[in-house]
């Protein structure tokens, strides 16, 4: 992983992993309809990503400590 490779402090990887284990931002969901987007499909995919968060969140975290 590259994140090894860095130089960083331990707690440092630890909020970089855990940051990459957050759902979809809500605000996701503004930017779709601004643009012209698929509305149907942004809510699924921050409901969808929301609700695995449950399970990935701290499964992430507890596999990098």
């Amino acid at each position: 992983m590259l994140v090894a490779l860095l130089p960083l402090p331990v707690e440092v990887r630890h909020v970089g992993c855990l940051i990459a284990a957050m759902p979809v931002a809500v605000s996701c969901g503004m930017f779709i309809e601004r643009f012209g987007g698929d509305a149907d499909l942004g809510a699924r995919a921050i409901t969808l990503s929301t609700l695995l968060s449950i399970a990935t969140v701290p499964a992430l975290f507890g596999l990098v400590r």
